[in-house]
């Protein structure tokens, strides 16, 4: 995998950015936008262009921040202590 879609893992501020985007300015924006532009049709485009847009968002978290990210280190870390957790049963 050239880069990951676990960005917001362990990071509350661009987690709480990819959300806010995704809930408040997106889908605001393009509610009031599309369906005067094209009606009704505009309202259930905007569904989907919220998701694609928040998609692009979270995609260019990933690539910015893949240097700051060790996830073959965290698999691993997180793997040992999965198999830690069922010794004791």
């Amino acid at each position: 995998m050239g880069f990951c879609f676990f960005t917001a893992l362990n990071n509350g501020l661009i987690s709480a950015t990819i959300s806010s985007l995704r809930t408040l300015v997106f889908q605001i924006v393009l509610i009031f936008t599309l369906p005067a532009l094209l009606e009704i049709d505009g309202i259930w485009l905007s569904v989907v262009l919220v998701e694609v847009l928040s998609l692009v968002v979270t995609i260019s978290f990933s690539v910015t921040k893949r240097k700051n990210i060790n996830m073959r280190k965290t698999l691993k870390q997180n793997l040992n202590l999965y198999s830690n957790s069922f010794e004791f049963l």
